[in-house]
């Protein structure tokens, strides 16, 4: 990462005997009155240790860049040019690439032959304690009078009721047994 420390003038070469240290590639100094900066390039595992040794030297920290790259290194663009990253192993009595790329396009053929069974993620209520279908399914749950029922009871750290029980408990108008469990 490139970053742009500066300090005061009188506490520079500490600093610059501990970028020496950490390997770190200084790239510019510059003066103004009396704190010196430096641009440098330095490995992200130092970023810490560097930043406690500046605040100790009254100074600052600047982050410039967080990847540099230098001539030659590997880039995630490079990377994503090669199709098997994994070397090839070799495959039982066959020397020859060809044949061993051909085995390679037969087990891919296979695998991608077979069907894959898809199965829908279920989801789960939390509070009324019951397994919701899909991600549309799920949120119209929210909206049903069985959740808003079982809200209700939550609040007033009561379990929660099955769906038929909810039901069965709002179409009877059992008002009295609710009016005990609802105590205000």
């Amino acid at each position: 990462m490139r970053i742009r420390l500066t300090v005061p003038e009188n506490t520079s070469s500490s600093l610059v005997e501990k970028l020496n240290a950490w390997e770190a590639t200084i790239t510019a100094r510059d003066s103004s009155g009396s704190q010196l900066s430096f641009v440098c390039e330095i490995e992200p595992g130092f970023f810490r240790d560097c930043d406690i040794l500046v605040r100790n030297l009254q100074g600052r920290m600047e982050i410039l860049a967080v990847s540099v790259h230098f001539e030659g290194d590997t880039h995630v663009d490079d990377i994503a040019d090669h199709v098997d990253l994994q070397p090839s192993l070799p495959t039982k009595g066959s020397a020859d690439p060809i044949a061993q790329l051909s085995e390679k396009i037969q087990k891919q053929t296979i695998s991608s032959a077979a069907p894959k069974k898809v199965e829908a993620k279920q989801n789960q209520c939390s509070t009324c304690s019951a397994v919701v279908g899909d991600a549309k399914e799920y949120r119209e749950h929210f909206k049903s009078d069985w959740h808003k029922h079982n809200l209700k009871r939550k609040t007033r750290n009561l379990p929660p009721l099955t769906a038929d029980e909810c039901s069965a408990d709002v179409n009877l108008g059992d008002s009295k047994s609710d009016l005990k469990d609802y105590s205000f």
